[in-house]
C-alpha cells in the first residue's frame, strides 16, 4: 500500500470523531443512571455501591509495634479455618490449631504452648496478622475490594472428646469479604492465594435462612443447610476456587443474586465496540478498493519467523522459582502433577501453590484437575508426559510415591 488516499483519511477522522461523540453522550446518561439505581439491600444486608470499591487498592498490613516480636502457632497436629459469612459482605474468621494429647510427651509439648499463649497473647496475635497478610493482599487485588482485617483474639481451649486435645483458637473479622447482592451471597474469590495444605480443613459457614445454590470445587463433606469444608488430603484448590453460592429461602433461583440492572451501564461500550467495528470494516473496505484501482493485491504471504534457536537451561541455583517450574515442566514432556513438582523441587505445598498461580495468572502455564490433583501443563507441550499417559489410558499412571486408588 503506497500510501492512504486522501479520502480513506477523511473517513477515519469522521469515524472517530463520531465515535468521541457517541461515548461523550452515552456516558452522561449512564453515569446519571447508575447514580439513581444505586444497589440497596434488603433483608439487613449491606452492599456498598459500586464507586465504592477499591480497584487497584493495595492491601496495607498494619504495622507491629517493635516492642511486640511476632510469634507464629507451630507444632500443631491439625488446623481448622472457619469462614462465616455475614449479610453485611464481612466475614467472622475462626482458626483452630489442634494439638493431639495422645501420650505424656504430646502432654507437655501441649502445656507448654498453652502456657506461652497464656503469657504472650501479642506476640502470638501479631505473628497471626502477618501469617494473613499475603492471603489478604492477594485477595484485594484480585477482586478490586477494599479489604480489612481487625478484631483479632487469641484463646486456648481443652477436651477430651473423642480424645484428649487443646486448641490454640486465633478470631478476626475480614471486611469485605464476599460479594452481596438482594438474596444472594458469593464468596471464595478473596481466597485467591489460600494453599489448602495437609492435615488442614477449610469450612465456610453461611447465615441463617439462605441456602446453598453451588460450591465448587463438591465438598468433601457438606450440610447443604449451615455449611461446606474441604479438607487439604482430598482436594487441591484450582483457579477461581473455593467459590460458594448461597440464596436466601424462597427467593427464586432465576432471580436471586442477579443484583441491580447493569444493561444501562454497558450500552454506551456496545454502541462504541459496534461503531468502531463498522468504521473499521468502511476503511478496509476503502483501501481494498484503492489497491484494486492501482492493480495490485492486498494479500500478501506474512514472512516466517525464523524457528527459536535451542538454548541450555542455566543452573537451577541462578534460576527464578518461576523458571525452575517451568525447566522441570519442560524436561518432563510439558506436563506434571502439581504434587510432583512439591517433592522434585522440595518446596512446600504453599510455596508451589504460589510459584504455579503466578504462572498461571502470566500465561505460562496451564491448570486443570485430574480426579482430585492439579496437574500443570506448558501451553505448546508436546504429548508424551507420564500424565498424558495416564490420561490416554483412562487411568490413573503410578507415580513415585503415590499408591494407586
Amino acid at each position: 500500500m503506497a500510501g492512504w488516499p486522501v479520502r480513506g483519511v477523511q473517513v477515519l477522522c469522521g469515524g472517530v470523531l463520531l465515535a468521541a461523540l457517541v461515548v461523550g453522550a452515552l456516558s452522561l446518561g449512564s453515569v446519571s443512571a447508575l447514580a439513581g439505581a444505586a444497589p440497596t439491600a434488603t433483608d439487613g444486608a449491606v452492599v456498598p455501591a459500586d464507586d465504592s470499591l477499591g480497584t487497584g487498592a493495595k492491601w496495607q498490613p498494619q504495622a507491629q509495634s517493635n516492642e511486640t516480636e511476632p510469634t507464629l502457632v507451630t507444632g500443631f497436629d491439625r488446623v481448622e479455618t472457619r469462614i462465616e459469612l455475614l449479610e453485611n459482605s464481612s466475614a467472622s474468621v475462626t482458626v483452630t490449631y489442634r494439638y493431639l494429647r495422645s501420650d505424656n510427651a504430646s502432654a507437655a509439648e501441649w502445656e507448654n504452648i498453652r502456657s506461652n499463649v497464656s503469657a504472650s497473647p501479642r506476640s502470638y496475635l501479631a505473628g497471626e496478622r502477618a501469617r494473613w497478610n499475603d492471603t489478604v493482599a492477594a485477595g484485594q487485588n484480585a477482586t478490586g475490594r477494599e479489604m480489612d482485617v481487625s478484631d483479632f483474639a487469641i484463646r486456648t481451649e481443652e477436651g477430651m472428646t473423642p480424645q484428649a486435645y487443646g486448641d490454640v483458637i486465633v478470631t478476626f473479622r475480614w471486611a469485605s469479604f464476599a460479594q452481596v447482592e438482594p438474596k444472594w451471597i458469593g464468596a471464595g474469590d478473596a481466597l485467591s492465594r489460600f494453599a489448602l495444605e495437609d492435615r488442614a480443613t477449610l469450612r465456610i459457614q453461611w447465615p441463617d435462612g439462605y441456602v446453598l445454590q453451588d460450591a465448587s470445587p463438591d465438598p468433601d463433606d457438606t450440610d447443604r443447610r449451615t455449611v461446606v469444608g474441604w479438607h487439604g488430603e482430598e482436594t487441591d484448590f484450582l483457579e477461581d476456587e473455593p467459590w460458594i453460592e448461597v440464596i436466601h429461602e424462597g427467593a427464586p433461583p432465576e432471580t436471586a443474586g442477579a443484583g441491580p440492572d447493569s444493561s444501562r451501564s454497558i450500552l454506551p461500550f456496545v454502541i462504541v465496540g459496534l461503531t468502531i467495528a463498522l468504521l473499521g470494516v468502511a476503511v478496509a473496505w476503502w483501501f481494498r478498493r484503492s489497491d484494486a484501482d492501482r492493480g495490485t493485491d492486498p494479500a500478501v504471504d506474512p514472512p516466517v519467523a525464523p524457528a527459536d534457536e535451542p538454548s541450555v537451561a542455566p543452573p537451577p541455583d541462578l534460576m527464578s522459582n518461576e523458571e525452575r517450574v517451568l525447566s522441570l515442566l519442560r524436561s518432563n514432556g510439558g506436563r506434571m502433577k502439581q504434587q510432583t513438582v512439591v517433592a522434585e523441587l522440595d518446596w512446600t505445598e504453599a510455596k508451589t501453590s504460589q510459584v504455579v498461580g503466578d504462572l498461571r495468572d502470566g500465561g505460562a502455564v496451564e491448570v486443570f484437575r485430574l480426579g482430585r490433583e492439579n496437574v500443570l501443563a506448558v501451553p505448546d507441550h508436546e504429548p508424551g508426559s507420564a500424565v498424558d499417559a495416564e490420561t490416554d489410558a483412562g487411568e490413573p499412571a503410578a507415580d513415585d510415591g503415590e499408591d494407586a486408588e
